[in-house]
């Protein structure tokens, strides 16, 4: 359980992972983001006074912290994604270590599925290790068509037979690109697809982006995204997935 003596600022790579966590969290709570779970970037603020779990991203954590705005004493940083390795991430976690060093009393929690927890480890004087084994969901292997296209097709058919059943599902194709996310809508159209299909790259406004944490129940939906959807984000409708594996 929270207390209310202290925060937790969990930093994310993306403001797209920042806000699914933040909604998939306060649901968690039965509460609205800006309740006992909060949001914070250069995007969207959503945060009160009650608020102890504030997601943001990264860049957003560091220039806070540079500033003094963070960290007091009892404070929790997560440094969560760490395996991206950017460079806000390897500042923020050396300016965390630094204050540490010189007695700062936060608590700084660094999480990844795949980095070489024992280097970080030792990086801060053999800090304690926790592993958590991750969970797991039975995954079904289809085979490739001849093209994207004809295989993201392959999938939407599936979900219209589902949807048929009265179990409807989205589906989400994975581009190498904003150039190849457009593409492939306009040739889905031309072979005629009419569901809503929604573009999701960098480019786009952080409202925009959010489309691919949406609920869509009651209807077939195809999300065409850059690889900004492919770690970290966890989309509510999603069923079927289509990697074109290409960078």
């Amino acid at each position: 359980r929270l207390s209310e003596h202290f925060r937790v600022y969990a930093a994310v790579p993306r403001f797209l992972i920042a806000k699914g966590l933040a909604g998939f969290t306060s649901s968690l709570f039965e509460d609205q983001i800006g309740g006992t779970v909060g949001l914070e970037t250069m995007a969207e603020a959503h945060r009160s006074a009650s608020s102890r779990l504030i997601y943001g991203t990264d860049g957003y954590e560091l220039m806070v912290c540079m500033h003094g705005k963070r960290l007091r004493e009892g404070d929790i940083l997560v440094i969560d994604e760490f395996h991206e390795r950017n460079l806000n991430q390897d500042i923020l976690v050396a300016y965390a270590r630094q204050q540490i060093i010189r007695g700062a009393k936060f608590k700084l929690l660094i999480m990844s599925a795949t980095i070489d927890a024992k280097k970080v480890s030792k990086y801060f004087g053999d800090a304690p290790m926790l592993n958590i084994p991750g969970r797991q969901y039975p995954i079904e292997m289809l085979p490739a068509e001849s093209t994207w296209e004809e295989s993201a097709l392959k999938l939407i058919k599936g979900a219209r037979d589902s949807a048929k059943e009265g179990q409807p599902y989205s589906v989400l194709v994975i581009a190498p690109g904003k150039r190849k996310v457009y593409q492939l809508i306009a040739n889905l159209r031309k072979m005629g697809v009419t569901e809503k299909m929604f573009p999701v790259h960098s480019e786009l406004s952080p409202r925009e982006q959010a489309c691919v944490l949406e609920r869509y129940d009651d209807e077939v939906v195809v999300f065409v995204s850059t690889n900004i959807s492919e770690s970290g984000v966890t989309s509510p409708s999603v069923r079927a997935v289509l990697d074109t594996g290409e960078v």
